[in-house]
């Protein structure tokens, strides 16, 4: 299971299930509102930006019906890079959809196009296994990216245990964070690894990471939980996350619902 969040504060205020190629919503709304594609390339791909405010966009990389996974990936990502080069843009959230089966075709083709246009190829990423409708393959891509309008604003890459788990970035005396890939599987032969104790321990992850950053989980304004056969065991989920964020403030009185 996996945990995106985006906390901001300033002046202003194991493994996923299958996800449909129809979920890439977020920035697919958004670039819907456009009369049309920013580019596409052989029918593998169309890339749609939308402005989001001043220096910020939704880039939203859907394949094309059908497209094998390797050319539509590359497809992808060199217009991906192309139009964040030419824009000036940093990732600041960055989601693939796609199966696991061709998730190491999908991550060359990633890097490769990033190194092709000089782009930082390490930075953090969430993959997130979801079939298109037509099968195995590679769904799209959204991004979420800013420009820096002032010399003090910056972009940084949040790490934690030696690893990318998100950016940070500073706009108008505003501090904003968005962790990803926050997985809460502990290693080793004799762990415990219960899906209600893996849902605990991400967010309690997500917690301490936000800390280091000088923020708290009550800063946090959005949460994107991607959990295996949620159906099955959501009450299970929801009274282990209730049960945590009574402990953080959010909910007083659910400390003990779990």
């Amino acid at each position: 299971m996996l945990l995106d969040s985006q906390a901001s504060s300033g002046k202003d205020p194991g493994q996923s299930g299958p996800v449909p190629v129809g979920l890439l919503s977020d920035g697919w709304k958004a670039a819907n509102l456009l009369a049309g594609p920013v580019s596409s390339c052989r029918e593998l791909v169309t890339l749609y930006r939308c402005t989001a405010g001043e220096g910020q966009a939704f880039l939203v990389a859907p394949a094309a019906w059908g497209a094998d996974a390797a050319p539509a990936a590359r497809a992808a990502y060199g217009e991906i890079a192309r139009d964040l080069q030419d824009q000036g843009l940093t990732i600041v959230h960055e989601r693939l959809f796609g199966s696991l089966k061709v998730k190491p075709a999908v991550l060359a083709a990633r890097d490769a196009a990033f190194r092709a246009c000089n782009l930082p190829a390490d930075g953090p990423f969430t993959y997130i296994q979801g079939h298109p409708p037509w099968g195995e393959g590679f769904a799209g891509a959204i991004i979420r990216a800013v420009r820096c309008l002032d010399p003090a604003d910056k972009v940084w890459t949040i790490r934690d245990q030696g690893k990318a788990v998100g950016r940070g970035w500073r706009r108008q005396d505003t501090t904003f964070l968005l962790l990803q890939d926050i997985q809460g599987s502990a290693l080793g032969p004799q762990q415990v690894n219960t899906r209600p104790l893996q849902a605990k321990r991400m967010i309690q992850r997500a917690a301490g990471i936000l800390e280091s950053q000088g923020a708290s989980y009550r800063d946090v304004a959005r949460t994107w939980f991607y959990l295996a056969d949620i159906l099955a065991w959501y009450p299970e989920f929801n009274r282990a996350r209730t049960a945590i964020y009574g402990q953080f403030g959010i909910m007083p009185g659910q400390e003990n619902a779990a």
